[in-house]
């Protein structure tokens, strides 16, 4: 092989590994409208003062509660019923399902977040397999068969992984809340948006007469699964914006080859975001 062709092939190897990050550069995703504001602050707050609002117990919602405004362009949608299912937890797991054009959004009681989501418009199986009388309503399903649900917290005595909470239907949304032994009281709220997005807000209040410092947390953002029977996983990564573009990482990221072919010194953590996820 002469110094012409070994050139031509670097420099298409170089194109091939340049090509996605600079056509996201010369062509970037337009971004989101803003949303509208969910009904309270969700700014994060390291301590909550003593007696602040301690009379106050866990509201009875009523039909009357007026919940945030629906996206103009946002389709019907329904929840259905409460359903129980015995778990290794405290108590039974209740599932409350959310259902749009797009997508059935399942929140669980077992940490009081989403379960998972089924995509209505994107079978589980294609071809021949999806014209089989018993795949005919499998989905692609994302953050399916994990332990932990989406917006779960993994945090201290005072906010326990394993706090049972009560679904309950609000305006076009869900509302997950728990009273712990602690005297916290914790709120999360879920109201779906369109193009598959889920907004929410999360309020912990401190009902107890003594001042309460919050440890740190770790909540879950979910989980990289297969969607499908055909899905071996090297596609699966997370993503997720800055405010100025869009973040991304994958299996070849951990995996650390050199030049993408060469083993390395595989990754096993990976950290981003300080402030600026958006």
């Amino acid at each position: 092989m002469d110094r012409k062709a070994i050139v031509v092939l670097a420099v298409s190897f170089l194109l091939l590994m340049l090509w996605f990050p600079l056509v996201n550069r010369l062509f970037p995703p337009p971004p989101r409208p803003p949303a509208a504001e969910l009904p309270f602050d969700t700014n994060a707050t390291t301590s909550l003062a003593a007696g602040s609002d301690t009379n106050r117990v866990i509201p009875e919602w009523s039909a009357a509660t007026t919940p945030p405004a629906t996206p103009p362009d946002a389709a019907p949608r329904e929840v259905t019923g409460v359903t129980a299912r015995t778990g290794a937890w405290r108590g039974p797991e209740l599932t409350l399902t959310l259902e749009t054009d797009q997508a059935r959004y399942v929140f669980t009681s077992h940490g009081g977040g989403l379960k998972h989501v089924e995509l209505k418009q994107y079978p589980k199986k294609v071809g021949r397999q999806a014209r089989r009388q018993d795949n005919a309503d499998l989905l692609a399903t994302l953050n399916a068969g994990v332990p932990e649900p989406v917006f779960g917290i993994l945090g201290s005595d005072l906010l326990p992984m394993d706090a049972e909470y009560r679904l309950t239907r609000w305006g076009e949304g869900v509302r997950a809340e728990a009273l712990l032994e602690s005297g916290l009281y914790v709120l999360k709220e879920f109201l779906p948006d369109t193009n598959y997005l889920l907004r929410a807000a999360v309020r912990i209040e401190n009902q107890s007469t003594e001042p309460v410092f919050l440890p740190a947390q770790e909540w879950v953002m979910g989980t990289a699964t297969p969607m499908g029977s055909h899905d071996d996983g090297r596609l699966i990564r997370m993503q997720w914006f800055d405010g100025n573009k869009d973040q991304k990482v994958a299996g070849p990221w951990f995996d650390n080859r050199t030049l993408g072919c060469f083993p390395g010194t595989p990754r096993t953590l990976y950290q981003a975001g300080n402030s600026n996820v958006v």
